[in-house]
């Protein structure tokens, strides 16, 4: 976990206390996402400047459809201090891309498209 963000481990926690489990990875356990969370130097997936490099991303997956995730990040900015963005669960049909950074006050949280 030290190369993960602080700022999204708290985040994902967060957010756990709504949606319930989490999942992120889990190719370890034989399923398919492997470059969910973390991209290292071995990850083809996503370009080389994107924020899962930095550790401060990942697309999340729960039991909830990404545009709920995505209505109780915006409905509570207030418990998510750390996100700065969310992509448009329009484009995320499976997960939702949570981006987290430094929200200075008053700055809202964007949704952005691929």
């Amino acid at each position: 976990a030290s190369f993960i963000d602080p700022r999204l481990l708290e985040t994902l926690e967060t957010l756990r206390e709504f949606t319930g489990p989490i999942r992120i990875n889990d190719w370890h356990r034989g399923g398919q996402y492997r470059c969910s969370g973390l991209r290292g130097p071995g990850c083809e997936v996503g370009s080389n400047y994107s924020s899962h490099r930095f550790g401060t991303t990942a697309d999340v997956k729960t039991a909830l459809p990404p545009e709920d995730v995505a209505a109780i990040v915006f409905a509570h900015p207030e418990r998510f201090p750390h996100v700065i963005r969310v992509e448009n669960p329009a484009h995320t049909p499976t997960w939702t891309h949570i981006e987290c950074g430094v929200r200075y006050d008053g700055v809202p949280i964007r949704m952005f498209n691929p």
